[in-house]
């Protein structure tokens, strides 16, 4: 039959500095809870749960034994057998383990009075931007909630890009023969992926984008949906934001009575630098010549003496990225077939690379 429930909702990115999510969630569930005797129970999780996702089992063992001998970190050579002998005589180890056990309760009870309290049978956890935390937090941020994924009555729900998340996870690991997407499959067993904008199944983000561009709809660019078939660029919050700036791009030409650009061209480029800001600013220059220097480095080999004789250096990532190449070719390369072609296109980019840098790109 079908289940009742009720959804409290957690931007991951906003705490990332506190090293954990358990202090944040288990603060604003306990503030759901409208009786203030009720809520006084729950409050020891809080100190608990601190200490559990907040500092490793070494750092806890540690920090004891000094505190027995009566030490200091700073004069630990001095004492070492004796906090030594004192970490083996305290089970800290042990007490360690049995505090991750009954924090666990603790929280299990929780969510059960909060669905008591809102008269739901589950209370549904939805992390929001886990993707947009640091790289280095990401799997700090996961592993302070893990323990509490099999709490009954309580669902976790991450919302984030899991291709960026899995990415994350092997720089922190690299060296290793751990695999972020393995990873990710074994602590969020169930994964849903959102389809293609382009699909049947999400048909209005071209209402979204339609309503972007409604200032100027019968201005639009063209090619809007080719460009973002590139893989990279395929994410609706980055069309739309770069829909954005276009109408606002074309609102200053209006309002100015400045030449107007390529719509293909400025929207091309808008989508550039929201997609690749590091590559952009290496066309974010008025010489023809080092233009043709960096979009030589995308021509096929047949096409290269068309972008002249000079070659920039680029990095070597760059050529190596294959969305970046597809999208280059799409949008500035593909269709040139010419010299003077070449040139056209070259001098239409620094046009448009002009009348962004006026509404605040760089």
């Amino acid at each position: 039959f079908p289940k009742k429930l009720f959804f409290h909702t957690l931007e991951a990115w906003c705490y990332e500095t506190a090293g954990n999510l358990v202090v944040p969630i288990a603060v604003q569930l306990l503030s759901l809870l409208k009786k203030s005797s009720t809520r006084e129970k729950f409050w020891p999780i809080i100190k608990q749960s601190m200490q559990i996702a907040g500092l490793t089992v070494g750092k806890t063992i540690l920090d004891a034994a000094l505190e027995k001998v009566g030490t200091s970190l700073e004069k630990i050579d001095e004492h070492y057998e004796q906090v030594l002998n004192e970490a083996h005589k305290i089970n800290i180890l042990e007490q360690y383990v049995d505090e991750i056990s009954l924090t666990k309760k603790q929280f299990a009870s929780l969510v059960k009075e909060i669905c008591k309290a809102k008269k739901c049978d589950r209370l549904v956890i939805f992390v929001d931007d886990l993707d947009r935390c640091a790289p280095e937090n990401v799997v700090t941020l996961l592993e302070s909630v893990k323990n509490f994924f099999s709490v009954e009555q309580c669902v976790w729900v991450f919302a984030m890009d899991s291709y960026v998340v899995a990415s994350y996870i092997d720089k922190k690991y690299d060296g290793t023969r751990m695999d972020g997407n393995c990873y990710l499959d074994k602590i969020i067993p169930e994964q849903y992926h959102i389809p293609s904008p382009f699909s049947d199944d999400l048909p209005g983000l071209q209402k979204l984008m339609d309503r972007a561009f409604s200032p100027f709809n019968d201005n639009m660019p063209a090619r809007w949906k080719e460009y973002a078939r590139t893989p990279h660029v395929l994410v609706p919050r980055r069309l739309i934001k770069s829909a954005r700036k276009y109408v606002e791009i074309k609102q200053l030409q209006t309002n100015s009575g400045i030449g107007s650009s390529s719509n293909d061209m400025v929207f091309a480029l808008i989508l550039l630098y929201h997609s690749w800001p590091d590559f952009y600013r290496y066309l974010t220059t008025d010489d023809e010549k080092y233009i043709k220097g960096v979009l030589k480095h995308f021509a096929s080999s047949d096409m290269q003496q068309n972008f002249g004789a000079i070659n920039f250096p680029l990095p070597e990532s760059f050529q190596k990225n294959e969305d970046l190449y597809y999208f280059l070719q799409l949008a500035f390369i593909k269709q040139l077939k010419t010299i003077d072609e070449v040139q056209q296109s070259t001098t239409e980019m620094i046009r448009a690379m002009t009348y962004l840098r006026q509404v605040g790109l760089p």
